[in-house]
């Protein structure tokens, strides 16, 4: 039973490990990603100067699409959220009832043997 915590309390902290592993990984790509479109950004302004029309035209689409993404990752982050909240609640709820299983069985165990008259 306790070799059964001491492994759920092992997995906790390998969670921990590859959740920290995914935000670092994560938040490299995205630096990577922005620093590199740094010199396709300073091509722009040559691009609107020469046809200026094509920026009001793509303007819209643009627009809209950041808007669309802006609304599907705070959808994507709230649900993310609120299943890591139940995860976190039901991974408490289980480990509470390790903690009192034990107890009891300690409990029990120490009743047992002092009706046996070993103590």
């Amino acid at each position: 039973m306790v070799s059964a915590l001491l492994e759920s309390l092992f997995d906790d902290v390998l969670a921990y490990a590859d959740a920290m592993d995914t935000v670092v990984s994560t938040s490299y790509d995205i630096f990577n990603r922005k620093f590199f479109s740094l010199p396709k950004l300073l091509l722009l302004p040559g691009v609107i100067m020469k046809q200026p029309i094509m920026l009001a035209k793509i303007f819209p689409f643009i627009f809209i699409t950041d808007v669309l993404k802006a609304r599907l990752v705070a959808v994507m982050t709230s649900e993310i959220e609120r299943t890591e909240r139940e995860s976190n609640e039901v991974r408490t709820d289980r480990f509470v009832f390790q903690i009192n299983l034990i107890t009891f069985l300690v409990i029990v165990l120490f009743l047992s043997r002092m009706s046996i008259g070993i103590l």
